[in-house]
């Protein structure tokens, strides 16, 4: 079954420093948050600036291939984002040794339970990414 963010006594907490991250993290947790943009969502740029008229869900796919192919239109190429996402892995959650909240946004969620997993953590897929959704993983060594 499914296990509610209330359900852990969470130890402590980080969000993105990002309104909506922040406010669901202060609704969960009822210490103090330590707000981070390591854990902001990836910013994905149109991969030109010619004024071409195409449709927002071309323009956000041409713009994830542009990130996965590193080019030079990227703010954040896919190197410095996986080096972020292995960075939050260490210093925020692996030092602690106990049960951290992270609160960010879908994409980086991904990546993040994809490192989790290669870790030894166990814990559901979850998917297309929804508004507080909560994954819990879980320390398996």
């Amino acid at each position: 079954g499914n296990i509610e963010p209330s359900a852990i006594i969470w130890e402590k907490c980080y969000s993105s420093d990002l309104p909506r991250a922040l406010k669901t993290a202060q609704k969960i947790y009822s210490g103090q948050v330590v707000e981070t943009k390591a854990l902001r969502e990836l910013v994905i740029c149109p991969p030109t600036d010619r004024n071409i008229k195409l449709p927002v869900p071309l323009w956000l796919i041409l713009g994830r291939m542009a990130w996965m192919l590193s080019h030079k239109s990227q703010i954040e190429s896919k190197l410095l984002f996986e080096k972020r996402v292995k960075y939050i892995l260490e210093e925020l959650i692996l030092k602690e040794d106990r049960n951290v909240l992270l609160v960010s946004h879908g994409f980086i969620m991904m990546f993040l339970r994809k490192e989790l997993i290669k870790r030894g953590f166990i814990g559901p897929g979850f998917g297309r990414a929804k508004n507080e959704r909560f994954t819990c993983m879980k320390n398996d060594g």
